[in-house]
């Protein structure tokens, strides 16, 4: 059983050589691919069309993750070839009660499970009316659709207070992305995070499988534990467990 999910978000990826790096990655053992829809109008940058997700789905036998950046997501949603995603996070920011209603009901219709993402700047409070609706939330650690935007601290204790938030949902996974290392995705793991997003680290990395299978180990210790343990032996065991790195 692995616990924590390791997704590697295609953004990222040399666009020259795509098919070459995401068959690299589905060989180190990622559990998945992460995919940005962005609109160019709720974040600055553009991100793929449903050629791409096609294209990408067959380059790779892993599950496919959507990330949608977009005022208008359930136009989006109707118009993209879903047959191998699995899941999609749509924003709080998108759309107040009925927006956000009718694009979960619809990702239902889909057969995928639904994520809510929130960016830094949102309270988190702004996610409360939908816990029963949503299988997942995912925490934004840098601000969306902003290139090269670095990893923001307080991200830690977000995850800590989110986690708080779904004690009585445990089945929700609470999702990592932006701006990530080993280093911190694996401390985001301790702080509560089941699903990291890992861009240009992962695909750069000469050893990805090591960084992947580290990352795992991270989410199995901290399940058979039941906590954290102490912070001394959490890197120490999830070295261990991953064979060095």
């Amino acid at each position: 059983m692995t616990v924590s999910k390791i997704f590697a978000s295609v953004f990222s990826a040399d666009c020259l050589r795509l098919g070459a790096d995401i068959r690299r990655i589905t060989a180190a053992g990622a559990d998945g691919l992460h995919i940005d829809i962005m609109d160019g109008e709720f974040v600055p940058l553009f991100g793929f069309n449903n050629i791409w997700i096609q294209q990408i789905g067959a380059a790779s036998t892993l599950p496919l993750d959507l990330h949608i950046m977009s005022g208008e997501s359930a136009r989006i949603l109707e118009r993209l070839d879903l047959s191998r995603v699995v899941s999609a996070a749509v924003h709080v920011e998108s759309g107040p009660g009925s927006g956000l209603q009718t694009v979960f009901k619809l990702m239902r219709k889909r057969g995928i499970s639904c994520g809510l993402a929130i960016s830094p700047r949102t309270s988190i409070e702004k996610l409360e009316p939908y816990l029963e609706e949503i299988d997942g939330i995912l925490v934004m650690s840098c601000q969306p659709g902003v290139q090269n935007a670095g990893f923001l601290e307080d991200t830690y204790s977000r995850l800590r207070e989110i986690k708080g938030m779904l004690r009585d949902r445990p089945e929700c996974y609470i999702g990592v992305d932006g701006g990530l290392d080993l280093e911190k995705a694996e401390r985001c793991i301790k702080c509560g995070a089941s699903r990291a997003v890992i861009g240009r680290y992962l695909f750069r990395h000469p050893e990805p499988d090591r960084v992947i299978s580290r990352l795992q180990a991270a989410g199995n210790i901290l399940y058979e534990r039941g906590d954290a343990g102490a912070e001394r032996t959490f890197k120490g065991d999830c070295q261990r467990a991953a064979g060095g790195l």
